[in-house]
């Protein structure tokens, strides 16, 4: 089974977390992994999303996002979402580069008229492994 997250490589033993078109380092469970996004004022963000599928590119489980701490000026929420996979393909894996996979998303929205950089903190759980991430989104 593979398990995706948009816009971040993170590789480790046992499932694997998936780029959606970004590269970064590997990271590995336990660690923490910082995410930066922006959007204008007003305007909401998806920070990241996350999905698992199977050999066949069928869903094969949601992993689960928890919010484990709050963006003091604006609302970080979990919701269903349709995960694109992305262009990167694993030796040895079935080539779902372009399907979309039920999954779940991060969405950011700002407090209105509030400008600056917000802070907040989640976990995703998949399986047995739990990898935490913080994520700063700039409103400008």
């Amino acid at each position: 089974m593979r398990l995706i997250q948009s816009c971040l490589m993170l590789c480790f033993a046992g499932p694997m977390l998936f780029s959606a078109g970004c590269a970064a380092p590997p990271h590995a469970p336990g660690s923490l992994q910082t995410l930066r996004r922006a959007t204008p004022a007003g305007i909401g963000v998806r920070v990241a999303s996350y999905a698992r599928w199977n050999e066949r590119c069928e869903q094969a489980g949601l992993p689960m996002a928890t919010v484990t701490r709050d963006p003091p000026h604006g609302t970080l929420s979990v919701r269903p979402a349709a995960v694109t996979v992305g262009s990167r393909r694993f030796a040895g894996s079935t080539d779902c580069r372009d399907k979309q996979i039920a999954g779940t998303e991060l969405f950011y929205t700002p407090n209105p008229g509030f400008r600056g950089t917000d802070p907040m903190e989640y976990r995703v759980t998949e399986d047995q492994t739990t990898l935490t991430f913080t994520a700063t989104v700039d409103v400008r």
